[in-house]
């Protein structure tokens, strides 16, 4: 795991960024507690999200926020990836989360 100075280093990170990542280090130190009921619940969303990942995939058209789409393009373009698997992903991430809120 790479350190503060490491990070801010490798990803060139602004001020801003840096004060970020100082405050996320500071209240994430060590392994987070996850308990029984949050794992049961993980699970169920990872099951759920691996049944829409099986299913076909079929071309829709949609209207999205055009800076909202701007910066999906920009991360992955900086960090690798398809901007349309991103946003699959999310879909996919959203529709698995509002399944569980229904049963």
């Amino acid at each position: 795991m790479l350190s503060f100075k490491e990070h801010a280093k490798k990803f060139n990170l602004d001020e801003e960024e840096q004060e970020i990542l100082a405050d996320f280090e500071a209240n994430h130190a060590g392994k987070p507690q996850i308990t029984e009921e949050r794992k049961r619940e993980l699970a169920s969303l990872a099951n759920a999200s691996y049944k829409f990942r099986a299913s076909a995939k079929k071309p829709y058209t949609i209207r999205l926020h055009s800076g909202a789409v701007d910066v999906i393009k920009a991360f992955t373009d900086r960090f690798g990836g398809h901007y349309q698997t991103l946003v699959d992903d999310a879909v996919i991430e959203l529709a698995a989360k509002l399944k569980a809120e229904m049963v």
